[in-house]
Formats: C-alpha cells, structure tokens, sequence
C-alpha cells in the first residue's frame, strides 16, 4: 500500500487543522480520510498517533468552535494551569460553554455548559477563548470536593511566584469580589470555605494537602516555601517549615526519583543538616488515609518537641 502524500507545508506544521483549510489548499477530499490522519472532532484533522492530551484535545476543538462558545470549567482551569485532581484531569471530554441564549455545543467529547452573561467573564489565552480565572474558580466550586477546591485556591492566589515562577492570577480580594456577587450560586457555600482555608505561598496540591493534614492536627500553620539563606546566598526552598524550631517538611514526588534529582536533594539535605535543620519528608503515602495523617503529625509533633526542648 503507498504511502499518502505528504501535506501541504501550512497543515504539515499545525497540530490541528480543519478539513475546510485543507480543501482551500487544494488538498483532495479522499486525502483527509487516509490512515495517517484522525479525526478528533467533526471537521478537524490532527495526525494519526499523536497523543492526544488535553492540550491537543482543546485546540483541535478550538479550530471548529463557533464564536460564541469558549471553554469553562474544568478544561477553563487546566488552559490557566489550576491543579485539579486526577480523576478530572483524566476525562476525555471537553468543557464548552455558551452565554444563556446561545446555542449550547452539541459535538462528541463535549460536555455543554450554559452560562449566565451576568455571570461570566471571557478573555483570551494563547488564542482560546476561555471563562477569566475568577469565573473558572466559581464554577469550580460546584466541581470540585473542599480539599480540592482549596488547592485550587491556593494555586489561584499564589502562582509560582514563590519559586520564581509565573506571578498569581487572582489576589484573594479578587476571589472575596466573586463570592460577594455570586450568591445563590452553586457552591458557594463551599468557595467560602475553601477561600478561608487558603493560604498564599503553596505550589503544588500535595503541599496543600500537607499543610492541612497538619493544622487539622491540631499543629500551628507552617511558613510555605520558606527560603533558606545563607550569607546573602538562598540555598534551598522548604516546602513547609517551622524556622523557629529548623524543623522543615518536603513532599517528595515521582519527580524526586529520578537519579539527577536523587544526587540533588541529597547534597541539599545534607547541607541542611550542617545548617541544623531537621527534616520530615513526605510521600503520597503519609496523605492517603485518615490514619497516616494523624501519624505524619506525630511525627512532625515530635520532631518539633524535640527542637523545643533543646
């Protein structure tokens, strides 16, 4: 069997592109039904074995969305890098929305949203049309568990700023201001609880999810991030940390075990250590039960008492 002929420069480059951009570059019609190409959408071709992640999956969706729908709730919040859990992240479908009196989306791997005008805000990101971060946080709301929320909220108010990354999308007066005007609202009991519980300074849901399992505990709120300098010189940044006592707390991922960053974190906890900090580090094991948690703040207590102590 021959192989199809190769595409058009203009569509060779794209990760998506519409049947109607093909036709106007003279491209013939059988050739969009060969077995190089997938068709994730109606009207829009992507190349056959590309992983289709979330990423592609919105912007090929994004070639064929009329100008009234965007892009809301949870697919809103992984287009502005909101962290949710990961059942969500794992849906195949797509979250698209209209303005109440719009024609909601009808399309496979599409869950249709109608949006009040009054109530939503939609800007631009990288060529999406997307709900702002405040409109995405609202809805969240009726999505998300509390703990989840709060760690969306956490994210929303803190960005990666701590680390020197990408700065806040939302101040937490901004999140009061769409609490204030969204009464009656579904979740919004939940979105003021999880407001209150935030706190800025966490990049990451299993530091959030750390911090809580400790104050819940009934253990004072740690510093998040917290720098440690050394004659003008920050040498590292502690997930969580009691500087008073030199006791800190790291959430140690997948990432973590990589052999580079294996080499890494231990030159730096060992540096730590010549500095007189105590560590407790933490796995998604110590979070996933009611009875690892309480054991993660008794030993957190302990090391604590022990600084106290001296």
């Amino acid at each position: 069997m021959r192989s199809p002929a190769p595409l058009p420069a203009p569509l060779g480059d794209r990760p998506a592109f519409t049947t109607r951009e093909a036709l106007e570059l003279q491209v013939p019609a059988m050739r969009l039904s060969r077995r190089d190409l997938d068709a994730p959408f109606h009207g829009v071709r992507v190349r056959a074995g590309a992983s289709l992640d979330d990423r592609l999956r919105i912007v090929a969706y994004a070639k064929r969305m009329p100008q009234p729908q965007f892009f809301s709730h949870a697919t809103a919040a992984m287009i502005h890098g909101i962290p949710l859990p990961l059942a969500v992240q794992r849906r195949t479908t797509l979250d698209v929305a209209v303005v109440r009196g719009d024609h909601p989306p009808s399309a496979r791997g599409v869950i249709p949203h109608v949006l009040e005008a009054s109530a939503c805000r939609v800007i631009g990101v990288g060529g999406l049309r997307v709900t702002d971060p405040r409109t995405t946080w609202r809805v969240l709301g009726a999505l998300l568990g509390l703990d989840d929320l709060i760690a969306a909220t956490d994210a929303l108010i803190t960005g990666a700023a701590p680390i020197g990354g990408t700065l806040p999308l939302c101040t937490r007066d901004d999140l009061d201001a769409e609490l204030r005007s969204s009464r009656g609202h579904r979740g919004v009991v939940r979105l003021r609880a999880a407001l209150e519980a935030a706190r800025e300074g966490s990049v990451s849901r299993q530091e959030t999810f750390t911090r809580l399992a400790l104050t819940r505990g009934g253990l004072p709120d740690p510093e998040l991030n917290h720098p440690v300098v050394v004659r003008g010189r920050r040498i590292a940044v502690l997930d969580l940390a009691y500087p008073d006592h030199r006791v800190g707390i790291e959430y140690q991922s997948d990432f973590h075990t990589t052999p580079q960053r294996y080499r890494a974190d231990l030159a730096r906890l060992e540096r730590l250590a010549d500095l007189g900090w105590l560590m407790v580090q933490v796995t998604a094991r110590d979070l996933a039960t009611p009875a690892s948690r309480a054991a993660l703040v008794r030993r957190v207590a302990a090391r604590l008492a022990s600084r106290a102590s001296r």
